[in-house]
């Protein structure tokens, strides 16, 4: 089984069936036309539209978002924000991103792209209430991700190369270090609002490849759904269908 066949067979993704139970204590984006199947997932929250075999490859997904306030405690704890393209075939994902680390009840804020799974750390400081933007777009010849802070004015792109993108993530995104386990707390953010979330051009509310359209994720501790796994980040209802919050629950 690959790597996207375990990612989406975790979203309840058998063939080209959608199977996922969602339990009466979890209520499912009533704005969205056709409400967004749930998925219930270690290391993103948010809203992810997969192509594979049901139509093109996601190419190009983007947001804008404002970077929330972050609370540390002496746990070591990380979360990132932003929007992320996965290739089965590539070494790692592309991503565009605001980090917050916690240390010792320390904050570290921040911002990064990653390019095939290697990450550069950009010299410019993110702050609460900053108005970012992030993009990612990635063909078979070249990877390409964006990050704007319209605060402060810093920009900047990194390129590398490509590959055959399958699945654009806009929300809670992992970092290398919470995908090999090393931080697994997630700190405690205020409210964070999403909108202009597009993929391939148009929002990812109407994003549909062969009839399946995007993926609500909810980020639980262990993969389980509630009440086995405690929900971590939250995403809210689409608004329209490119606009939804995403919180802070444990």
């Amino acid at each position: 089984m690959t790597s996207r066949s375990r990612r989406l067979a975790s979203l309840g993704v058998v063939g080209t069936a959608l199977s996922i139970a969602v339990p009466a204590a979890v209520s499912v984006s009533p704005a969205y036309a056709a409400s967004p199947t749930v998925g219930y997932v270690e290391l993103h929250g948010g809203y992810v539209a997969s192509a594979g075999s049901w139509g093109p490859p996601t190419a190009l997904v983007g947001a804008n978002f404002v970077a929330p306030t972050v609370a540390c405690t002496r746990a070591k704890a990380e979360v990132v924000l932003g929007v992320d393209v996965f290739a089965d075939l590539a070494p790692g994902p592309s991503q565009s991103f605001v980090r917050a680390d916690c240390l010792k009840g320390k904050l570290t804020f921040g911002a990064g792209i990653a390019i095939g799974g290697v990450e550069s750390t950009l010299a410019t400081t993110v702050h609460p209430a900053d108005q970012i933007t992030v993009s990612v777009s990635q063909t078979a010849a070249m990877s390409s991700a964006t990050f704007t802070d319209n605060t402060s004015g810093f920009t900047q792109t990194i390129t590398g190369p490509g590959a055959v993108a399958e699945d654009g993530y806009i929300g809670s995104i992992p970092s290398s270090a919470q995908r090999a386990g090393s931080i697994w707390r997630i700190p405690a953010f205020s409210t964070v609002s999403f909108s202009n979330t597009d993929v391939n051009g148009a929002g990812i509310g109407s994003y549909s490849a062969g009839g399946f359209g995007p993926v609500e994720l909810i980020q639980t501790h262990g993969q389980k759904p509630p009440p086995k796994g405690k929900i971590e980040v939250q995403p809210g209802s689409l608004v329209g269908t490119s606009s939804f919050q995403l919180t802070w629950m444990s």
